[in-house]
């Protein structure tokens, strides 16, 4: 027998999931996980562990990738401080798994703010509301600055960014004190540079920084590569082995994984790992050029999930 609980769909920036108010989710962590997996289709029972396109979540609302998958909890603030609290989750899509780890994302908070607005949790104030958000996987403040037009969010604008078609209305995000959020260190190994050595590719310097996600940091001529390639990763096992390489090693440095190999099951999406390299002309994926004169770096982050 169905039970009938109610969610919104939405997306914020590049990513997208359901929201659900914390009072329509069981109090029980262990049935409330069930729920939500339900709900995402996780994982395809037809297809477990296959790569996209068949990791498709075709019995929920999942849209077969990290980006897509992603969970919403959210509650009124008891604590003045705060309008309302917020929890994150990572729903895994080949595994029956839901990541609350602390982590954060760059891009749902602002359709948190959105959904409180529109749900009434918080009264809209033009031309511009300010939604104080606990994140309660690391109890940090997050402050999202919402247009608001005849009590409702001013979606239409000329704000674009890549990876979303087309434009809207510009929702800022503040994080307060950023670092440190899984962790507990901006530099989780107390060093700004440390050497990984991975075999069959020699002594690598990396930078660990902990900034909302423990990100992993290496030089694209290091790895052999320019700094630009995007499509590139997709088609190259040889590069996403070295990449993997790396993190892996970098998560068991950060207790995240017992052995790097370990790391790709365990702790698939933390640390990210970025290669970086001086400012260069590239295209962005919406087919923009960015000239060097206007940019002090370029750096690419890989997402797994």
């Amino acid at each position: 027998m169905q039970k009938r609980i109610p969610a919104v769909y939405m997306r914020g920036g590049t990513s997208k999931g359901l929201f659900f108010h914390a009072k329509d989710l069981p109090e029980d962590p262990l049935a409330r996980d069930r729920v939500i997996l339900a709900a995402y289709g996780s994982p395809d029972p037809e297809n477990p562990r296959k790569p996209d396109p068949n990791r498709r979540q075709i019995d929920g609302m999942g849209g077969g990738s990290y980006t897509s998958s992603l969970l919403s909890i959210i509650s009124p603030s008891e604590d003045p401080d705060y309008d309302l609290g917020w929890t994150f989750g990572l729903v895994s899509v080949d595994e029956p798994s839901v990541d609350y780890k602390g982590k954060s994302c760059g891009n749902i908070p602002s359709a948190v703010a959105c959904f409180a607005i529109e749900e009434g949790m918080v009264t809209p104030v033009e031309p511009v509301t300010s939604v104080r958000i606990l994140h309660e996987n690391s109890g940090k403040l997050i402050i999202a600055d919402v247009p608001i037009k005849d009590g409702r969010y001013l979606d239409e604008g000329e704000y674009a960014i890549d990876g979303v078609p087309g434009t809207g209305g510009k929702i800022t995000l503040r994080f307060s004190q950023p670092g440190g959020e899984i962790t507990g260190k901006l530099f989780p190994t107390g060093k700004a540079t440390d050497v990984i050595s991975v075999p069959g590719v020699g002594d690598i310097p990396v930078s660990i920084v902990d900034a909302i996600n423990p990100i992993v940091f290496v030089r694209a001529v290091d790895l052999g590569l320019q700094g630009t390639e995007i499509h590139e990763i997709d088609r190259s096992e040889q590069i996403r082995g070295k990449l993997e390489a790396i993190r892996g090693r970098a998560a068991v440095m950060l207790g995240m994984a017992f052995t790097p190999e370990d790391a790709a099951r365990t702790s698939k999406d933390m640390p990210k790992i970025a290669f970086v390299s001086e400012p260069q002309d590239y295209e962005t994926v919406k087919g923009r050029m960015i000239r060097k004169k206007e940019i002090d770096m370029v750096a690419r982050i890989i997402w797994k999930g």
